[in-house]
């Protein structure tokens, strides 16, 4: 990653200010196949380089797992903690849909503590009463929420 920013220090040093916005768009470009898929993680690492958090949103929107939102949430939180602390709402009631034994719902539960710590205690509150009426059979996820 260090080569990278390096290779992207230098290309900007190098282009001229007035070209440099349709040179990131070309790269983007070529980052990006003919069906519509991309590098996911070199655009979003572009993004963060060019400081546009607006773009980074709404890649890591698209891609918004658990995994994706730690990546990227540290960069994204300033200026959108109502809609990151929405996108990790629905990430964790998709992961506890497939995922199940006593190690997936102490990572639900890291991730509810995770909304309580960005402000969002009621969307927290709201997650563990939906996680309690849709798996109540779910004995070792009901002893994790009741620990929160």
């Amino acid at each position: 990653n260090v080569e990278k920013k390096s290779l992207y220090l230098l290309l900007k040093k190098y282009t001229p200010s007035d070209t440099w916005s349709s040179f990131v768009h070309t790269i983007i470009a070529e980052m990006t196949d003919k069906s519509g898929r991309f590098s996911y993680s070199s655009i979003a690492q572009l993004y963060i380089w060019e400081e546009t958090w607006a773009n980074l949103f709404e890649i890591v929107k698209q891609n918004a797992t658990l995994d994706t939102l730690d990546s990227y949430a540290s960069y994204l939180m300033k200026n959108y903690a109502n809609e990151l602390s929405e996108l990790y709402k629905t990430a964790i009631l998709n992961y506890s849909e497939y995922h199940m034994g006593r190690d997936s719902y102490i990572r639900i539960c890291t991730y509810l503590r995770k909304l309580k710590k960005m402000g969002a205690s009621e969307k927290a509150n709201f997650i563990i009463r939906q996680l309690k009426s849709l798996y109540p059979k779910r004995k070792a996820l009901m002893e994790e929420l009741d620990k929160l």
